[in-house]
């Protein structure tokens, strides 16, 4: 299997940004005197990041390798049309391609991955 593009899910997978996020949210909605928990819960409920992050990219969604720790994101990343590896998750997602239980052990099946054609 080969891809051309690799989409990270940057809050469990790269990074733990979660925490980060909310309050992002939060001070920009009490800027605005709006309910940041309301806020919060639109922002996730929005259009498919991976639909978005395709078409930014100009990808074909075949193109296009997800690497996910949420079973949100692995339903949305498939429902995209993409390949989905789940990590740093101790079980696998029924439906993800493949599944690893950290990074590092993905990281050198993510470059053969997208290894030149």
């Amino acid at each position: 299997m080969t891809s051309t593009f690799v989409l990270f899910d940057v809050d469990g997978t790269l990074m733990d940004a979660v925490a980060n996020q909310r309050r992002v949210w939060h001070e920009w909605a009490a800027r605005y005197g709006v309910d940041g928990d309301e806020v919060y819960a639109v922002a996730l409920r929005t259009r498919p990041v991976e639909t978005f992050a395709a078409e930014k990219l100009g990808a074909d969604p075949a193109d296009c390798l997800v690497i996910e720790d949420a079973p949100s994101g692995v339903r949305s990343g498939l429902a995209a049309g993409m390949t989905v590896w789940t990590v740093n998750t101790e079980a696998p997602h029924p439906e993800a391609h493949r599944h690893f239980r950290s990074l590092a052990e993905a990281a050198p099946h993510i470059v053969d991955a997208v290894a030149v054609r």
